[in-house]
Order: C-alpha cells, then structure tokens, then sequence
C-alpha cells in the first residue's frame, strides 16, 4: 500500500494590525497636546515627565524586543510617579525660593504685574440698564458734566451655576454714542444689577474718544488704564523692564530675590520686592538659613 504524502501550506504572515496601532496614535496625540498645554503654562518639569513616560510606555508596548518588559513597565512606571518624582521634585524645590509669596514661573508673575489697573481720576461715570428683549440690555453713562451716552443693545446672559466655569472670560465689548435723553422705560433694578454684576465685570465700554471704561462699582463705570507696560526698547527696556504709568517708577525682575524690585536711573535696585514673586535657584541658601537661624 503505498504511503500518501501530506503537504503542509505555510501560514500566512500576519498584517498590520491597524487597532493597535490607531489606539496607539491616539494615545500619543493625547498626550503630545497635555505636553503642549503644560508646556505652555509653563510646567516644564511636568511636561517633560509626561512626554518620557508615555513615550517609553508606547515603545515598550509596541515594540517585539521589549515583550518581555511589558509586564514590569506598569510597576515601574508607579513607583517613578509616585515615589521617585515627587521626592526629586521635593528636593529640587528645596535648593528654591518656593513659597507662597514666591509660587509663579517668572512668565506668570510678569504678566500678573501687567495685568493690574488703576482708575484715573475724573473719568467716573454713572450707569444704569435699560432691559431690551431676553438677556438683552442698553447701558447709559452719565458724566458729572450731564452729557450722557448709550450702548446699542448688548446680551448680558447670567451663568448657570450648574455649568463649569469656563478658563478665561473674554470680555464683552460696547462702543458709546452721545444721547440728549435717556431711552423710554424704567432702569433695571439694583437686584438684578447685583445678579448680572460678574458679567458686567467683563463688559468693557468705549467712549468716542477712545476711552475705555470698565465696571468699578455697583452703580458706576470708571476710565481704567494699565498701571504697567514694558519699556520700550527705545528708552533702554530690554523686554523685562516695566514702567509704572502712574509713578513713573520703573521695576525690573531681581532674580536672587524672586521679586520685581524698583530700580534707578543707573539700573540698580533700590525698593523692595513687589508681590507676587517668582521661583529662582537660591542654592544651599535655605539648608544654611535652617542651620544659623
């Protein structure tokens, strides 16, 4: 009887497989854009932390070579979160002048410094709102000199508690027109001034003249001005140096103090520091002050 030969076809090769790898690309698209975000408000460390422990977890997870390693990634990767990081990260801030007082990257607390106002003087106006349809209001100005002005209708929309507070109010903008008279109906009551004050806080009115105008107490509108800017180059700014538009006095960041400080025509620093601060590198300066204090 003669013996029958069996063949043996050879398996296909597997293909892509194209859900691991989209899972993947959406894993890395997700945290290349907190990378960028934390990047951006200046949390460096935080960043680059994110960015070497997602990218090693997708190379360890993704590549052949490194099967075996798949199994111990995850405990490594806790005890580096957990453990590791925030005890170099507690030692890092201890060579720092990290307090409450001092608790801003440098970008941030330059722009908090540029973010102040002051009001200038003679520029008060009172206002009242007259209701024009659902969530739609006029504003009129009064000057002490009795000419008034008005706002075409704007939509001032009370929030609703329930919802999430959003990241950064974008302010409401209205331009002026001087009137003779004030529009027929009666004034919103000071009850509901009181509800729509958080937004009328963003409202920001301009006069004819340029003059901007924002809401400085319950029943009155004031001429708002930065109180600093960056001195222009021109003057001998460097982009750091700021300039107080009501003093004159010119600030510069002291980086062995983590604080703005006034300086003098010669550049040096003659005022104290101007909060908030920001971090800097002190050195053994803290460790030395917990000895011979």
């Amino acid at each position: 009887m003669a013996a029958t030969e069996s063949t043996t076809l050879p398996l296909p090769e597997p293909g892509p497989n194209w859900l691991k790898w989209g899972i993947f690309g959406l894993i890395a698209l997700l945290n290349l854009y907190a990378v960028v975000v934390m990047y951006a408000q200046g949390e460096t460390v935080f960043a680059l932390v994110t960015l070497i422990l997602v990218g090693t977890g997708l190379y360890v997870f993704a590549s052949e070579r490194t099967y075996v390693h798949r199994y111990i990634f995850p405990g490594v990767a806790a005890m580096f979160i957990f453990i590791v990081f925030p005890l170099a990260y507690t030692v890092w801030i201890a060579f720092t002048n990290y307090s409450a007082a001092n608790i801003l990257t440098f970008e941030r607390a330059k722009a908090y410094h540029l973010s102040q106002t002051y009001r200038i003087e003679g520029q008060n106006y009172n206002f009242s709102l007259f209701a024009e349809g659902a969530d739609r209001y006029r504003l009129l100005l009064n000057a002490k000199t009795g000419e008034q002005f008005l706002s075409d209708p704007i939509e001032l929309r009370i929030p609703d508690p329930k919802a999430p507070a959003p990241a950064a109010n974008a302010p409401i903008e209205t331009t002026l027109s001087p009137v003779d008279t004030p529009p027929e109906g009666v004034p919103v009551a000071v009850k509901d001034l009181v509800k729509l004050r958080g937004v009328l806080g963003n409202l920001v009115a301009h006069l004819p003249d340029g003059t901007d105008l924002r809401m400085s107490g319950l029943r009155q509108f004031s001429a708002l001005r930065p109180l600093y800017q960056v001195l222009p180059n021109a003057q001998g700014g460097d982009g750091e140096i700021l300039v107080n538009q009501r003093t004159q006095e010119r600030i510069a960041p002291d980086r062995s103090t983590g604080f703005f400080r006034q300086i003098n025509e010669a550049g040096e620093f003659t005022g104290p520091g101007i909060a908030p601060g920001f971090s800097v590198f002190v050195g053994s300066k803290n460790f030395l002050r917990v000895l011979t204090d």
